[in-house]
């Protein structure tokens, strides 16, 4: 939805909007703006679900293997009788299965539960309800600590950078300020 749109039903200006969005995309709440595709209207492509049980002991090194495999489209850890849920797409049911019998096997201690082809999606909803009272998970731009309470935030290049205290701000603009005064001189240079 045009940005102007989404103004007028929020009864705010357009800069509101924007700037809001930009807020949700700097503190990582909204984590990229992309098309939603129907797959089944893609042809030669097949999209599966696959549960996967793996050691809890293994299961960071797992995903890290898993999230580099260009296959998989979106990755999970679940509760329950497997540990981990994939999204693939695949070219075709004899690729996916290669997919499965190779790639997948080539992970050690990881056993494939189970693996279901999607012939039709009938409802797929990203929205997350956000209600009154719920907060925004924030971590430091510095140290990567969450930051419990009001945040320290400091604009550069137009995005806001969030700090768990003055000394992690103080450390940020130490190491990275000089770089931005350089690139804020040759803007308004071109600019001039």
């Amino acid at each position: 939805m045009p940005l102007n749109q989404i103004a007028k039903l929020a009864s705010v200006s357009t800069p509101t909007v924007e700037a809001r969005l930009r807020r949700m995309m700097d503190v990582g709440l909204i984590k990229r703006i992309v098309p939603l595709l129907d797959t089944s209207k893609i042809k030669e492509s097949v999209t599966a679900l696959i549960s996967l049980k793996t050691s809890v002991s293994n299961l960071e090194e797992t995903v890290k293997q898993l999230s580099q495999m260009n296959e998989i489209k979106s990755a999970y850890l679940t509760l329950g009788d497997s540990n981990v849920t994939l999204i693939v797409t695949s070219d075709s049911v004899s690729a996916l299965q290669d997919f499965i019998a190779d790639k997948l096997a080539s992970v050690s201690n990881l056993t494939v539960a189970s693996s279901n082809i999607i012939s039709k999606v009938v409802k797929e909803d990203q929205t997350v309800d956000l209600k009154p009272g719920l907060g925004v998970v924030t971590k430091c731009d510095t140290c990567g600590a969450q930051i419990t309470g009001e945040p320290i935030t400091w604009t550069m290049d137009g995005h806001d950078r969030f700090f768990c205290c003055k000394v992690c701000l103080s450390t940020y603009k130490e190491k990275y300020g000089s770089k931005m005064k350089n690139i804020l001189t040759k803007e308004d240079a071109v600019r001039h």
